[in-house]
């Protein structure tokens, strides 16, 4: 016979469960979320022409960005978010500003930062 406390523990264990495997989900289907925040915040200002040097916090987050990627899929994850993300802020931004971002931190994505580039090939 089942007693309740026992009910309790696995269903205390089931909840622990469910919210560990969710952790890795979220990490896998949420990359744009969790590893590009950082970037847009660190270095909107710059983008946004607010500022004129690029901030030293931008480069420090773009670099961490791409270590974060550590393979082909991240690496077309990481190019349709970076898309998305000056997509939804195009109006707000100078292009050029975003483009250069990589060149000015000395951080090269296997990627171009120009919208027109096929994510599918990023490497």
């Amino acid at each position: 016979m089942v007693t309740s406390q026992l009910v309790g523990t696995l269903v205390t264990v089931s909840i622990i469960a469910v919210a560990v495997m969710s952790m890795f989900t979220a990490t896998a289907t949420d990359f744009c979320n969790l590893e590009h925040r950082d970037v847009a915040y660190e270095c909107t200002p710059f983008a946004e022409d607010k500022v004129d040097t690029i901030p030293h916090t931008c480069c420090e987050a773009l670099k961490k960005y791409k270590k974060s990627i550590k393979d082909k899929a991240d690496a077309v994850k990481a190019c349709y978010c970076h898309q998305t993300t000056v997509r939804s802020i195009i109006e707000e931004v100078d292009l050029a500003r975003v483009y250069a971002l990589p060149d000015l931190c000395d951080t090269k994505f296997g990627f171009s930062p120009d919208l027109s580039f096929d994510c599918s090939k990023a490497e």
